[in-house]
C-alpha cells in the first residue's frame, strides 16, 4: 500500500470509532457515560502514536498529542482548586507566595456559578512570577509533583488512567447533556451536627469535550501525516507477535 492509502486507513479506522462511541448505548446514562469516555481516552491515545519515538512515555505523547492537535486552548492552565489542595497537604513556606497568588484568584469566584478553566493561569504566568521553586518536585504518594502536573492537560491524562485502570470516573460532580466544556462548580456538605462545611470546587470534564478533542484531532491527522510524509502503520506494531519488535 502506498503512503496516502496507510494515512487514508489510519484516519478512516479512528474516524469509525469515534463515531461508534457517540452512537453506544448500553441502556444506562451513568455507564454511557463511563464508557464512551474510556472509548474516546483510547481513541486519542491510540491516534497519538505516530507522533512519537517509541518508548516515549504514554503520559507525554498523550498531553502533547492534546496540546498539538486538539485545539485545546486551555490545556496548559493550571488548575486552582487542585493546586490549592496541593499546597495545603505539604505545607512548604517557599509555596506561601504562590498560595496567596492562588487564594486571591480563586476568592473571585462565586459558588453557584460555573467557572470555565479559562479563569485558571496559564502556567506561563506563575514560571514568569518564579512562584514555583525552581526544578522542584515533591512526593506525594506514587506521584512526583510539578508545576506541570496542575496542567489541565496533565489532570485530563489522570481522569483517563482512572476510566482505563479502574473504570472509575474521577470527581464528584454531575454532569449535564447540554454541557459542552469543561467547568468547575462549587459542592457543599453537611456534617454530622447538619451544619454546612465549605464549599469546594470540582472540576467536571463533559462527554461533549471528549468528543470534541477527538473529533478535532483527526482533523489534523490526515494532512499533518502528509505533509510531514509519516506513514503511520509503520510505527505501528502489527503481526502476529504481541511484543514489539518481534513483528
Amino acid at each position: 500500500m502506498s503512503l496516502n492509502d496507510n494515512i487514508d486507513a489510519f484516519v478512516t479506522y479512528y474516524g469509525e470509532h469515534i463515531q461508534a462511541a457517540k452512537s453506544l448505548d448500553v441502556g444506562d446514562k451513568r455507564s454511557n457515560l463511563i464508557y464512551k469516555k474510556l472509548l474516546l481516552s483510547a481513541i486519542i491515545d491510540g491516534m497519538s502514536k505516530p507522533f512519537f519515538p517509541p518508548l516515549t512515555r504514554n503520559n507525554v505523547t498523550f498531553t502533547s498529542f492534546l496540546q498539538q492537535f486538539s485545539d485545546w486552548s486551555d490545556g496548559t492552565r493550571i488548575s486552582l482548586p487542585h493546586l490549592l489542595r496541593f499546597i495545603d497537604t505539604v505545607a512548604d513556606s517557599a509555596l506561601d507566595q504562590l498560595k496567596s497568588f492562588a487564594s486571591e484568584r480563586i476568592a473571585t469566584w462565586l459558588d453557584g456559578e460555573f467557572i470555565p478553566p479559562n479563569q485558571d493561569p496559564d502556567i506561563s504566568e506563575i514560571q514568569r512570577a518564579n512562584l514555583w521553586p525552581s526544578g522542584r518536585r515533591y512526593p506525594l504518594g506514587d506521584w512526583r509533583v510539578t508545576l506541570e502536573s496542575f496542567r489541565h492537560v496533565n489532570l485530563f491524562y489522570a481522569f483517563r488512567n482512572s476510566l482505563a485502570h479502574e473504570l472509575r470516573p474521577r470527581g464528584l460532580g454531575v454532569e449535564f447533556p447540554e454541557d459542552s466544556e469543561p467547568y468547575y462548580i462549587s459542592v457543599s456538605e453537611l456534617d454530622s451536627s447538619l451544619k454546612l462545611l465549605p464549599g469546594r470546587w470540582t472540576l467536571i470534564y463533559p462527554l461533549a469535550f471528549f468528543v470534541d478533542r477527538a473529533e478535532k484531532s483527526l482533523a489534523k491527522l490526515g494532512p499533518h501525516l502528509t505533509n510531514h510524509g509519516i506513514d503511520p502503520l509503520s510505527r505501528l506494531s502489527i503481526g502476529d507477535y504481541w511484543i514489539d519488535g518481534l513483528n
